[in-house]
């Protein structure tokens, strides 16, 4: 265990409030990689500190096992299958979420018997980010719809609204049609009908402030249920009865305006409201964004081409910006202006970068004196405006509330260019996301002692067996120094949006975007690898450029396969064209 993880737990046993608030923070700050005792060991703590206070933040349960649960491994079934029915509520709903989200057979099945013995005593539903990573995999949607089905509460108030949720993810990602799950048509209608009514009481007074500023969460639940159930009943009605829904293209709300527009395009429906419609929306202020995403998709023969209509995404963003601002006060800004733009180049990928320099005011209290302050929005490829799409790494959606009277609009531009150097200088580039070397397997050890149990009763049969009991320390001996040997010379890191492997005198690296695809196939490893020179065939990912030429080589041995995948994953994300991991298609 690192000593400072056991110094956390040890706080997080004592009875003094600020030294367990020290240790909760500390574990949900925790950024260091652990091996796999370690996890299993706060795993097991998780189990046995329980709050001494009424406060929300005294979860010591959910705070141990979060730190260990980055990642799920099979390894960490049993530990969950001991001690989670002794966890908080909120760590078992983590772990409820991770074994879904780890979706391998043990995994199903440990969820299906958890969930079973204990979806009456509180909602397990996982949260927002545990539920996208569920939705990107069919078994895994499938696996959560089934629980609910299984157990017949799918219609239970506590997870009606969670069961319709993921249908309609599940009939958005073409997981299953209507036919596939329970569903009542009636139920929907009646539901869509409620929500209508409601939404026609907001309707009456309708503005985007109002939305922002004063409905907000109780408004925004309302726009999910209604797009929820829109979708649900679009896929049990007909299109006659999809189409007499037209009367919402007359609503104030243009999100769900776009919402019905979307439906109706995936249905090869049309109207003659539609295209007017979405276009007006395209050059509005709630909602430019999501139009041009539903056209691009849908019918891009729409699509804008003119440059100058990018100012309405970049208006609506910097809107977004503000209000979201952790020192903002929860308001849209009273007016934006866009007051040029400057462009970069990306030296990581290469290609002219362009970034809009915008101001806006408020007349809220708190900002009201500072009259127009400043902003920073990007990045976007030069060639491909107009265009929502940021690259991932590069949203460089900044402010500091500086007046924008106190400098000209060149100072600013240079103070920004002084905060992209910064933030995509060195740091940025050289911070090392992931690395391991080749380790000493420890089952070595129990392959040693069953040997030598199995040699020694054969000393009592001929003397000449003695010479096999030494053979398995000796074997053990030179496998250590082999390994020591492999630990000193080879190392994998992913650095930035660079894929490092050093293997002895050998020494490279790729752009992460240049790498096309990756196998697992088996292979015999190269001459200064190999175990007393035997030309053993190892499982090796083969790492492959977009001329299908191999880069690298890399024993699966090598990698900490749980961290390494989803740390590659991460990082090549925002790339137009990801690595394709072809086991994943197999």
């Amino acid at each position: 265990m690192i000593a400072s993880m056991q110094d956390l737990i040890n706080l997080l046993k004592s009875n003094n409030l600020k030294d367990r608030k020290k240790a909760i923070d500390g574990l949900q700050n925790w950024n260091f990689q652990l091996e796999m005792d370690d996890v299993i060991h706060l795993l097991e703590e998780a189990g046995k500190i329980w709050p001494i206070s009424d406060e929300d933040w005294d979860d010591p349960s959910l705070a141990l096992v979060q730190a260990a649960c980055v990642f799920i491994h099979e390894d960490m079934l049993p530990v969950f299958e001991r001690n989670i029915f002794k966890y908080s509520y909120q760590a078992i709903n983590l772990v409820l979420s991770g074994l879904i989200i780890l979706n391998s057979e043990s995994a199903t099945l440990l969820y299906k018997k958890t969930f079973s013995k204990l979806y009456f005593q509180a909602s397990f539903i996982p949260a927002y980010e545990e539920r996208n990573l569920i939705f990107e995999q069919k078994d895994r949607t499938m696996t959560a719809i089934e629980a609910l089905v299984e157990n017949n509460i799918y219609l239970h108030p506590w997870y009606e609204w969670y069961y319709h949720f993921l249908v309609t993810m599940g009939l958005q990602h073409q997981y299953i049609t209507s036919e596939d799950v329970p569903l009542d048509k009636d139920f929907i209608i009646e539901k869509l009908q409620s929500l209508f009514d409601e939404y026609l009481e907001y309707d009456k007074e309708y503005t985007k402030e109002y939305v922002y500023e004063a409905w907000k969460t109780p408004y925004f639940q309302l726009r999910f249920y209604i797009k929820n159930y829109l979708t649900i009943y679009s896929a049990l009605c007909s299109d006659q009865e999809l189409l007499k829904l037209q009367f919402i293209l007359n609503w104030k709300d243009d999100r769900l305006k776009l919402y019905y527009i979307e439906i109706l395009w995936k249905r090869n429906l049309d109207a003659d409201s539609v295209t007017p419609t979405i276009q007006e929306i395209l050059v509005g202020n709630d909602g430019s964004l999501e139009a041009f995403r539903i056209i691009e998709k849908n019918k891009p023969e729409l699509l804008p081409t003119d440059p100058s209509y990018q100012k309405y995404f970049v208006k609506e963003i910097a809107e977004l910006i503000f209000y979201n601002s952790p020192n903002g006060v929860e308001r849209l800004p009273d007016e934006v202006e866009i007051m040029g733009t400057f462009d970069e180049k990306d030296v990581i990928y290469g290609g002219e970068l362009t970034y809009y320099v915008v101001r806006f005011k408020s007349a809220d209290p708190a900002f009201a004196h500072k009259d127009w302050m400043r902003m920073l929005l990007g990045a976007y490829y030069t060639a491909n405006i107009p265009t929502t799409w940021v690259p991932n790494g590069l949203d460089d959606e900044y402010t500091d509330f500086m007046p924008w009277r106190e400098k000209s609009f060149k100072e600013h531009v240079e103070d920004f260019r002084a905060h992209l150097a910064e933030k995509h200088g060195t740091n940025e580039k050289d911070e090392v996301f992931y690395q391991s070397t080749p380790k000493f397997n420890r089952r070595n050890n129990t392959i040693t002692i069953l040997s030598f149990v199995l040699f020694l009763p054969l000393i009592w049969v001929n003397d000449w067996f003695t010479f096999g009991l030494l053979l398995p320390p000796v074997w053990l001996l030179l496998n250590y120094l082999h390994a020591k040997k492999l630990e000193k010379n080879i190392i994998i890191q992913i650095r930035g949006y660079y894929l490092d492997y050093y293997c002895f005198d050998d020494g490279t690296y790729v752009y992460l975007s240049d790498i096309a695809n990756v196998k697992l196939e088996k292979n015999t490893l190269s001459k200064p690898e190999r175990f007393l020179k035997f030309p053993l065939r190892k499982w090796h990912y083969i790492f492959y450029d977009h001329g299908g030429n191999a880069i690298y080589s890399i024993p699966s041995h090598y990698l900490i396969e749980e961290y390494f995948i989803p740390i590659f994953k991460n990082q090549t994300a925002h790339l137009s064209q990801p690595p394709v991991l072809e086991w994943e298609n197999d």
